[in-house]
């Protein structure tokens, strides 16, 4: 497996699905998807659940809260793929953003890549956006 995808979640109901979703529709298929749940309260664990039975990729893990870090190194433990892809519960990735990475790794074969974003407020507009 190439890619394994770790996601931190933590009470983010609200954009949880979105991001899920998001995961789902890669055009780029050889990955999994570690699902951290770091200790909800809301109903974040119950999205996860539902993604879970969608999708055979997701892996979930539900666990007392520990903070970020402590969730991120939950779901890096447990990654078989051969590169950690980290994404945050309240975000969400393009259909072709692992496909481009893939591209990436295949031609230059670095360790580390980086991405820009674009935060973007709850109208939909985007506030700040980066190369």
């Amino acid at each position: 497996m190439k890619f394994s995808i770790v996601i931190p979640f933590y009470n983010v109901e609200k954009y949880a699905a979105q991001c899920l979703q998001s995961v789902m529709q890669q055009s780029f298929s050889d990955f999994e998807a570690i699902l951290v749940d770091d200790g909800s309260t809301d109903g974040t664990s119950a999205i996860i659940d539902r993604y879970t039975a969608m999708d055979a990729r997701f892996k979930p893990i539900h666990k007392e809260n520990a903070g970020l870090t402590s969730a991120r190194k939950c779901g890096t433990e447990v990654a078989q793929g051969e590169y950690i892809v980290p994404v945050d519960g309240d975000d969400w990735i393009s259909e072709n953003y692992l496909a481009v990475f893939s591209d990436l790794v295949d031609e230059y074969h670095a360790d580390i890549y980086m991405t820009g974003y674009k935060k973007v407020g709850d109208s939909g507009d985007i506030l700040q956006e980066s190369g």
